[in-house]
């Protein structure tokens, strides 16, 4: 049995353990109270440039889910790189050097979270509009009266078959095939738009001088946006519409003189 007496070293070094250990618990306590409190919406609606997203997501379908909920990814690991990302931004705000035009990006695993969504909904999720189509098939293809859409008209649609009426007019599309007559020879006006990307639309997310002196090398923007980013084509891009004309003639008791109806009749 160890009888040596014990100095005054010993009780020193146990109360700078002691400290040490209530130091970490401090610590640990403050630390989980900051991410707490950085965690929630009201913290989000402090900085008034977050202000118009917050009141957006207050009148969405997920007001009842905290902002955290979806944009940090689930994983302590990737959880700690977004949060580092967010608290980064907040000493941008507090040292007045950052971008007024905040942007983020939600994981696909967010959503498919345990509590959350099973599945993406794939018919919104992953959905084309046919006005993407129409500005892939007719960007640069107008030229005049004279149309030239990417794999032709026949690439979505087929000749109309039986004979068709117009007026007093009857007729049938085979022999106008046959003939090797083009389409847009007779349905003329049936594209409006020139599907250009405005410089000035990049102010509507930029406002970074760098980012905006990049706006003519078009493989960049393309791969940033539509690649890596998935920003919709109309985002950029003044929308190209493709339909049929109104109806020629006086108005039918049929209604197929109404908006959107087909423009000729058959029988």
């Amino acid at each position: 049995m160890d009888e040596r007496p014990r100095g005054p070293g010993r009780g020193r070094r146990r109360i700078v353990l002691v400290g040490a250990l209530a130091l970490v618990v401090v610590g640990f306590a403050a630390f989980a109270g900051l991410w707490q409190v950085s965690a929630s919406p009201q913290f989000c609606n402090s900085c008034h440039i977050m202000r118009p997203y917050v009141d957006a997501w207050k009148h969405s379908s997920h007001s009842a889910v905290a902002c955290v909920q979806c944009h940090y990814p689930p994983g302590f690991r990737d959880t700690l790189w977004v949060k580092f990302q967010a608290m980064s931004q907040v000493a941008k705000w507090a040292t007045q050097t950052y971008s007024s035009k905040p942007f983020a990006e939600v994981e696909d695993a967010s959503c498919l979270r345990s509590g959350c969504h099973s599945q993406i909904v794939v018919e919104k999720h992953f959905e084309v509009a046919t006005s993407t189509c129409f500005l892939c098939h007719f960007k640069g293809t107008k030229s005049g009266r004279e149309l030239t859409p990417i794999a032709g008209c026949t690439g979505c649609h087929q000749p109309p078959r039986g004979d068709i009426v117009v007026g007093s007019i009857r007729f049938n599309h085979e022999e106008v095939v046959r003939r090797g007559v083009a389409c847009e020879k007779c349905h003329l006006s049936v594209v409006a738009g020139e599907g250009e990307a405005p410089r000035e639309r990049c102010f509507t997310c930029h406002n970074q001088l760098e980012k905006i002196e990049r706006y003519a090398d078009t493989p960049f923007v393309h791969r940033v946006h539509a690649a890596t980013h998935a920003i919709e084509c109309t985002r950029c891009h003044t929308e190209i519409k493709h339909r049929s004309p109104p109806p020629i003639g006086p108005p039918t008791a049929d209604g197929s003189d109404r908006p959107g109806a087909p423009r000729l009749a058959r029988r």
